[in-house]
């Protein structure tokens, strides 16, 4: 008796039934796969109708098993995202903070330091300690004239000095201390 194999499957249907046989089966029968038990290459055709089976439900358990490996991964990989979203968000508001705390500590505005030091002796002592105690590698000190003293706004008037005028000619000095 000769083996039950796919092609005489196929040509018994093709003999019992009364529609035409599709076109792609000889085909098909031909396509050759991997037989675990011979370690070869067999065209389905040769093989038993009971093998196809298990081979088709094999290969369908392993694609499924590929698909949910994908579909863990993709989820692994979504939470990978999320994590790196938070840790981006976690960033930007450090940095956030640190431009606060950085334009905190940077001086706005004037440099000036002190305002309405008399013009006397006792002011200019005071300025010239200052100056001999600042840091000089960091720092600089620039004296300005603040208020014209009442004997030049009489005699001469302010408009020319509207620019500022000499410390000589001040009520009050002014000092700014500037970085380098």
């Amino acid at each position: 008796m000769r083996e039950l194999n796919n092609y005489l499957i196929s040509d018994i249907l093709g003999s019992l039934s009364t529609r035409k046989r599709p076109c792609d089966i000889e085909n098909i029968l031909k396509e050759k796969v991997w037989s675990e038990s011979k370690q070869d290459y067999i065209e389905m055709g040769h093989m038993s109708f009971d093998h196809i089976l298990r081979k088709f439900v094999k290969e369908n358990k392993n694609k499924l098993q590929k698909q949910k490996d994908l579909e863990d991964a993709f989820i692994s990989s979504v939470d990978d995202l999320e994590t790196i979203e938070n840790q981006q968000k976690e960033i930007k508001s450090l940095q956030n903070a640190c431009e606060h705390y950085r334009d905190a500590l940077t001086i706005k505005g004037h440099h000036m330091v002190f305002t309405e030091i008399p013009n006397t002796d006792y002011g200019r002592h005071l300025v010239k300690e200052m100056k001999k105690h600042l840091n000089k590698d960091s720092y600089t000190i620039r004296v300005k004239g603040q208020f014209l003293d009442e004997e030049t706004k009489k005699k001469e008037g302010w408009r020319r000095y509207t620019y500022g005028q000499p410390l000589s000619k001040s009520k009050c000095l002014r000092v700014y201390i500037d970085k380098k």
